[in-house]
This record gives structure tokens, C-alpha cells and sequence, in this order.
């Protein structure tokens, strides 16, 4: 992460930590918290010190975050939705206390981590439409897709992560102990799209590095991974080796190679002369917010057994993908979208 000049009021904010610390605890000791502090800080990262620290910021209980961080599995709540083809994904909500800190840690932290170019899914300033772009006029196209992305996703990479951009051990555990479930990230919870992306940093940089290689187009949202140019079928065991020498293995009944002859899609963008919305997918992002404005969120999201865990980002990066080809219809599923009462 890049540092940047802090500001009057921050360096002030460093001199009251450092006289708040007091007499009492060593010069060295308040200088370390001060330093520790300011590269938090440079980094445009809130400062925390310890679990009350968060607890004051995030208004829950420090004694509900610590029940939290000891018996994590009875603040979540298990189901299951329905995948568009066939089959179902298990969901874990968190529960409401868990949910307000969870939302703090994601709006204050990891929406301002930075993923690698190549991944485009939940990252501000990014769409479907940034994922498919790169993939117009291709020759061929392969799409792969991860299994189980987030369920891969390990203890070990989130604590890194937290570490990576600053934190102490003792606040990296903390807030790994409250954005993971046995030892993985949970679906269902508001962080773990952001910490996904950073955990599979080394996977993008791989991968990114082998196609430019072998004058391939890499990009990835989520868990679906795309490339287009030449392909041969040690190229493609090459991919599939790289990927499960990083942890995640791909899911074989989802690899698919599409031909200029026939519809090229990626992440639902038609992408074989230009990008273009097909109309089964513009109608139902129009019956989405429509069933938003006439049910409200919790109604819609019920019905549809839809995870709720970042739906809000979800539907307003769709919004805006479909604004960037079909300005006035975007603009006005936009206004319409304004209208929605949002619980957060």
C-alpha cells in the first residue's frame, strides 16, 4: 500500500497518544504506539489497539465481541439458496451484533485494501463490465471457475493480510477471529469478498504473469477466472496447475471454451465484436430493483433466498456497469435505486 502525508489533525491526534499513554509507561513503548499509529494511519487505515479499542469504535459490548472471538459458530445462522444451475450453496448470516461489527471492519478497512489489476469482482470503481472488456474480439475464450472460493480461503492468508497492511498480532488475531468461521471465510459475512481478493493476491500475480507470457488476457471476478487469445491444452493444465498450487482448485464441470462462432460471454457481458447487455440480463436486473422498490430489501432478498451479506454493492455495480453501455436506462434503474429504503 502506498503511504501518504499525514495531516494536521492526525499529527495531532499522534501527539495525544502519546500523552495520553502517560508517564508512567516508557518513552520507547508510547513512541512504538505512535509509529504504530501514524503508518496505520499514512495508509488510510483506522487505528486500533485492542479489542475495547473496537469495541468503543464499533459500539458493541467488548464482552459480546469477546463471547464472539471464543464460540464464533453460535453467531451464525446456517441456510441454504439455490444456485441458478441447480443445486445449492450454504449461506452463513451473521447475527445482527456480529453483522454491526463485521460492516465497520469491511466499510473501514477492507474496501480500502487494494486487489491485484486483474480482479474485478466487489472492488470499488470496478464491474462486470471492467472484467469483460479486456476479453472483446477475442479468438477464444476459457472461462474456469474456482471451487468453493471462499471455503479455501484459510485462517493463515486473513491474518497475513491484517499484518501485511500494519496491524499488530494481537489486533491482525482479533480481527481474524471476527471476519473467519472454522478456520475459512464464511459466505455470507460482509468482509470475506474483500479479504478473498487479497488472499488470492499471489494467485492473480501468477496468473497475470502467465498470460502476459504467452500473450493470453487474464481477469478474474470472484471466483470466475477468464482468458482469451491461442490456447493449447498444456497451456490450459498449466492454469489449473497454478491455481492449486495456490490453494484453490478449480471446478472441472464449470471449465468452458467459447468460440467466435458462437456467443461469447464473460460475467454476462457479450464480448465477441463489442461489450453489449443481452436482453434476458438487462430484464432481470430491471425485475430486481423493480421487486426492491415493491417489497423492500429484507422482503425481496427473503423471497428470493438471496445472500444478503453485500447485495447493496452487488446490485448498484450492476446498475453502473449497465449504465456505462446503456447510459439512460442505467440512469434510470439508478434513480430508482435511490428510492430504496437500504438497511445500511
Amino acid at each position: 500500500m502506498k503511504d501518504r502525508q499525514l495531516e494536521p489533525f492526525e499529527l495531532a491526534y499522534l501527539d495525544r497518544v502519546r500523552a495520553e499513554l502517560g508517564p508512567p509507561v516508557p518513552i520507547d513503548v508510547r513512541d512504538q504506539a505512535a509509529t504504530y499509529a501514524a503508518t496505520l494511519m499514512a495508509r488510510g487505515l483506522p487505528v486500533l489497539f485492542d479489542q475495547q479499542h473496537l469495541s468503543v469504535v464499533t459500539r458493541v459490548p467488548s464482552q459480546v465481541i469477546g463471547t464472539i472471538r471464543r464460540d464464533p459458530g453460535r453467531f451464525y445462522s446456517p441456510f441454504r439458496i439455490a444456485k441458478r444451475n441447480g443445486g445449492s450453496r450454504q449461506i452463513q448470516a451473521p447475527s445482527p451484533q456480529l453483522k454491526r461489527v463485521q460492516h465497520w471492519i469491511q466499510r473501514q478497512i477492507t474496501s480500502n485494501l487494494l486487489p491485484h489489476d486483474a480482479s474485478n469482482g466487489f472492488v470499488r470503481g470496478r464491474s462486470v463490465v471492467t472484467n469483460a472488456r479486456p476479453h472483446v474480439g477475442s479468438e477464444v475464450i476459457l472461462k474456469l471457475d474456482i471451487s468453493d472460493f471462499f471455503g479455501n480461503v484459510k485462517r493463515t492468508a486473513i491474518f497475513r493480510t491484517f499484518r501485511f497492511v500494519g496491524y499488530s498480532r494481537r489486533v491482525s488475531n482479533l480481527l481474524t477471529d471476527l471476519t473467519t468461521l472454522d478456520g475459512a471465510l464464511p459466505q455470507g459475512a460482509p468482509t470475506s469478498p474483500d479479504l478473498a481478493n487479497m488472499a488470492a493476491y499471489r494467485l492473480d500475480v501468477r496468473l497475470s504473469g502467465f498470460a502476459a507470457k504467452n500473450e493470453l488476457v487474464y481477469t478474474r471476478y470472484a471466483d470466475d477466472l477468464t482468458f482469451s487469445g491461442k490456447f493449447t491444452p498444456m497451456e490450459q493444465r498449466t492454469i489449473e496447475h497454478i491455481m492449486r498450487d495456490e490453494g484453490f482448485a478449480p471446478n472441472e464441470k464449470k471449465l468452458r471454451y467459447l468460440l467466435p462462432d458462437g456467443r461469447q460471454s464473460v460475467t454476462g457481458i457479450v464480448v465477441n465484436a463489442k461489450l453489449n447487455w443481452p436482453r434476458p440480463r438487462r430484464r432481470w436486473l430491471r425485475q430486481e430493483v423493480y421487486y426492491l422498490r415493491r417489497f423492500g430489501v429484507d422482503g425481496h432478498l427473503e423471497a428470493r433466498g438471496i445472500d444478503r451479506s453485500r447485495y447493496k454493492e452487488f446490485i448498484y455495480g450492476h446498475v453502473f456497469a449497465l449504465r456505462a453501455l446503456h447510459r439512460s436506462e442505467g440512469e434510470a434503474l439508478l434513480n430508482e435505486l435511490d428510492q430504496v429504503d437500504w438497511p445500511y
